[in-house]
């Protein structure tokens, strides 16, 4: 499911809320929605990217704050 709520491929508290209530909502897995490792791959402007290593830093407290919370 494609949200296109990135900026420049960086994830944003949008990101945090939508799968952190998905994880909270009791879940057994999580995914991201389409994440685009260069950025000519996107469908979208708006699409998350990994294609940089400044985007992992905006990644990881959904990834580490939704573990806790499932």
């Amino acid at each position: 499911m494609c949200q296109y709520s990135s900026r420049d491929g960086y994830a944003n508290d949008w990101h945090f809320v939508h799968l952190g209530s998905r994880a909270v909502g009791g879940a057994g897995l999580v995914m991201t929605e389409a994440t685009a490792v260069l950025p000519e791959g996107r469908i979208s402007p708006q699409d998350l990217g990994i294609w940089d290593d400044g985007h992992i830093g905006e990644l990881k407290p959904s990834c580490q704050g939704n573990a806790k919370g499932a």
